[in-house]
């Protein structure tokens, strides 16, 4: 899993301490949305951030939702 954010959102940190809560492995990649080149685009249809690309390539974004996801499929 690679998880696509910026070390000042708040919503990303909140990912990130899930991810690490259920000890996970995944590759945090710091990609800022509005800078060009950035893969947030291609990944999340909003081109917002956390985005949450799994290993099929599907993309989870939006916090609670990646939350939910993680708490759902990882117990």
């Amino acid at each position: 899993m690679k998880l696509l954010g910026t070390d000042t959102s708040p919503y990303v940190r909140k990912v990130r301490l899930v991810l690490l809560e259920k000890n996970l492995p995944h590759r945090y990649l710091v990609d800022p949305p509005r800078e060009p080149g950035s893969q947030v685009v291609r990944a999340n249809p909003l081109g917002r951030i956390p985005a949450l690309i799994l290993e099929d390539e599907n993309c989870v974004f939006d916090s609670p939702v990646i939350a939910e996801y993680i708490d759902g499929v990882f117990t």
